[in-house]
């Protein structure tokens, strides 16, 4: 039979190991939840700039094709203004000349 005091020591010892262990079973298990809501918080972010990143594409898509017709109207308005001034240009012509056989 063991003497009293180094029973009680070992029960004692046994009870620090015991608190020891719920403490870092109670630790362990903050961690995972923390790390748990840091990987649902991540991908609730990714998710979130991925839509981001997609509006974005879709806006300079948007962009590119105004850019285009922008473009190609100001192709168009060029050609008819050189045209309109090119038929002016002879319609002078033609009234300078028809004003100088005027006789006076």
């Amino acid at each position: 039979m063991m003497p009293r005091s180094a029973g009680h020591i070992e029960s004692h010892t046994a009870w620090e190991k015991s608190v020891n262990n719920m403490e870092v079973t109670k630790l362990l298990t903050e961690i995972r939840d923390a790390q748990r809501k840091l990987a649902d918080e991540y991908q609730r972010v990714a998710n979130e700039s991925l839509q981001l990143q997609r509006q974005s594409v879709e806006v300079q898509r948007l962009a590119v094709e105004q850019q285009s017709t922008a473009v190609a109207a100001q192709l168009k308005h060029g050609r008819l203004y050189r045209i309109v001034v090119a038929v002016a240009t002879v319609v002078l012509i033609g009234f300078v000349i028809f004003l100088y056989r005027i006789p006076a």
